[in-house]
């Protein structure tokens, strides 16, 4: 008898042990079947795009630095695009949650010269353009054609799964593998974190996509995507990156995805227009600037080379004077070059932006800064931020910069660099 309850254990043990070695594996036949429509979406597929599609997308996700600091990101996008085949132009609206406060924005595509371009804005804020570093050979906008579907893993696959549209659709499940993803992300509203920043250079190599298909089971058309990401630990380092978070970039130790999804629905295949942007919006935007750009000033006796820096826009140039803030608003540089060197006026004016700002209750102290390069700086704390003017005489004339700094972060390597970068000559007659 107990050795017919051992023979009866080992048995059962056996039999669980190869129940779970199948467990979370695809038929043989079934796989077949799958590869078999697999085939018959790419070929239909091919031409077509989607000209309109609603997306929700969640992202969860904790950085965790040298320090041992934890901070926690909870991110969520509404997004509506439109996309016009013909001309390559683009319109999205997305409304992007960060721990539950909405932001509108709105963003338009449209090719210049070869270049596609984006005009971007926040709510009724004025247009910012950039460029996007995609050419139109990139763009697929069909959730299938750069999926690389043929070397997918295989997951699940079940026909008539249910109706999207009063349609039947089959359910097919996929882990994809050395798929070019970039619209698939982008396109769900996450570009609405790198606000003024071309994205076809952030490193997705890292990112772990799982996508559930729902597809028209007559025509082999896709309905809808749910799409499960995981990894992203480099695209969440160019994000910290890119927002300047006060931690520096060699602190960063690593990202967790607690919650990546992605739902695309309401897509639709029907050729559409998008308007162009309005003469005035084009001319009135400002343009950021996607690498260090020079820019010169001119005095009767002087000149003085300044660095335009990535990710800022110029917002008022002249001759003698130039204006840059940063894409995210929370910096300013304003640059004048003039004559004569006068010090005592310069005194004055920096006495009276300490004294207005008394008046106001914001401020908090001022102090003599270090001397950068040829650059003599003073420092103005406010309840605010800080306001940095750094000055030098060259020749009769006298170059003034003033940083206003918002942003919290105290970065003075950025106000270095920024000081550094100034170079003078002056103009012998």
């Amino acid at each position: 008898m107990r050795r017919e309850k051992r023979y009866i254990v080992s048995l059962l043990v056996l039999c669980l042990a190869i129940l779970l070695a199948g467990c979370g594996k695809i038929s043989k036949e079934k796989e077949v079947e799958a590869s078999e429509f697999i085939t018959k979406m790419i070929t239909a597929a091919d031409g077509a795009v989607v000209s309109r599609v609603d997306c929700i997308t969640e992202l969860e996700a904790e950085l965790i630095y040298n320090s041992q600091q934890v901070e926690n990101y909870k991110f969520q996008f509404e997004a509506h695009n439109e996309y016009d085949k013909e001309s390559g132009r683009t319109d999205s609206e997305i409304i992007a949650y960060k721990d539950g406060k909405p932001v509108n924005l709105r963003f338009h595509m449209s090719e210049e010269q070869g270049v596609f371009y984006i005009y971007t804005k926040y709510d009724q804020d004025v247009w910012y353009k950039y460029d996007t570093g995609f050419l139109k050979a990139d763009m697929s906008r069909n959730f299938v054609s750069d999926m690389n579907l043929e070397n997918a893993e295989i997951l699940d696959f079940k026909k008539d799964y249910k109706k999207v549209n009063e349609k039947s659709t089959h359910k097919l499940s996929v882990r994809l593998k050395d798929a070019s993803i970039r619209e698939l992300l982008f396109e769900s509203g996450f570009k609405a974190l790198f606000y003024g920043r071309e994205y076809n250079s952030i490193d997705l190599s890292d990112v772990n996509v799982r996508i559930d298909y729902f597809v028209d089971s007559e025509n082999c058309m896709v309905m809808e995507l749910e799409v499960q990401l995981d990894g992203m630990e480099n695209f969440l380092r160019e994000y910290t990156r890119f927002t300047n978070n006060s931690m520096v970039e060699e602190e960063f130790k690593e990202a967790k995805v607690k919650n990546g999804k992605v739902f695309y629905s309401n897509i639709s295949y029907e050729d559409i227009r998008v308007p162009m942007l309005s003469f005035e919006d084009k001319k009135s935007s400002f343009l950021v600037y996607q690498k260090d750009s020079i820019y010169n000033l001119k005095s009767m006796d002087a000149e003085a080379e300044l660095v335009c820096p990535r990710r800022w826009y110029i917002y008022e140039k002249d001759t003698n004077q130039l204006i840059l803030i940063k894409c995210d608003g929370k910096m300013f540089i304003s640059y004048r070059l003039h004559m004569p060197y006068n010090y005592e006026d310069l005194e004055k004016s920096l006495g009276d932006l300490s004294e207005s700002h008394k008046v106001n209750g914001t401020y908090i102290a001022d102090k003599k800064g270090p001397k950068i390069g040829d650059l003599d700086t003073y420092e103005i704390m406010t309840t605010k931020g800080r306001i940095i003017a750094a000055t030098t005489a060259v020749n009769q004339s006298m170059l003034e910069i003033i940083i206003e700094d918002y942003s919290g972060d105290n970065n003075d390597v950025l106000i270095s660099e920024i000081l550094e970068k100034v170079k003078l000559k002056a103009i012998e007659f």
